[in-house]
């Protein structure tokens, strides 16, 4: 089952997986981050070899991403984040490599290649985790401006990827996040300010089906998103 996580840097996406059960969580990013909640030190700790109980893995290529996920999978993992899959794009388009492409006649055939490599590294590989496993990746947005004024969408380095994979596409649960204003006259702590944005409000572009959650901001707690998630595929009221 796949949740994708869309939100612009300190808005709350790795916040979100603060109540996530620790010992059913691995994360795999392109470069290793402080987690931002209470317990992260004692809870999580990166994979060596002499390591072999950590759960983070440092993963700064695409095509290295499966390998990790399935490997947390075998381990019993049940919460998988691929994080920060947009600095992973970035790696990758950076890469000498890929910039040295540009100067011959394959300077379009790298942008194919490219987006068949995030295909292939992101979208397929959810077909060989078991069904119990939750693969939520991470994504950062860009504005634009639409029909109605200013939008979000999903930041990608160029419209093939954008037009023919069309990445949001393959979510059934695409969570935005969101942060009310700090009001210094009526204070409110984290757990209310971040939220999630579950369907679309004419501004961030997310999605649930219909009856999943109830409201179209709820506190940005990934826990309780799973559990609703849960309980609606299941038909019944409360997941526990």
């Amino acid at each position: 089952k796949m949740i994708g996580m869309v939100g612009f840097s300190g808005t709350g996406k790795t916040f979100s997986l603060r109540n996530l059960p620790p010992e059913q969580v691995a994360i795999v990013s392109p470069y290793k981050l402080d987690l931002p909640f209470p317990g992260a030190d004692v809870n999580f700790s990166v994979y060596s070899e002499e390591n072999s109980s950590g759960n983070i893995m440092k993963v700064p290529d695409l095509a290295s991403i499966p390998a990790w996920v399935e490997y947390f999978a075998g381990t019993g993992k049940r919460y998988i984040v691929v994080d920060d899959i947009t600095h992973g794009i970035n790696n990758y388009i950076m890469d000498p490599a890929f910039r040295a492409r540009g100067k011959t006649k394959e300077s379009w055939a790298r942008w194919e290649d490219m987006a068949a490599d995030v295909y292939t590294s992101l979208i397929r590989m959810s077909d060989t985790l078991d069904n119990d496993v939750w693969l939520i990746m991470m994504f950062h947005p860009e504005s634009f401006m639409g029909k109605n004024g200013e939008e979000l969408k999903l930041r990608t380095p160029g419209k093939l990827l954008e037009e023919k994979i069309d990445i949001p596409s393959y979510f059934t649960y695409m969570l935005y996040t969101t942060v009310d204003q700090y009001d210094k006259e009526k204070p409110k702590p984290a757990e209310e300010r971040y939220k999630f944005v579950t369907n679309n409000d004419g501004y961030a572009p997310a999605k649930m089906p219909p009856g999943c959650v109830d409201d179209m901001y709820v506190s940005n707690d990934l826990y309780e998103i799973v559990k609703g998630i849960t309980a609606y595929r299941l038909g019944i009221t409360k997941a526990e």
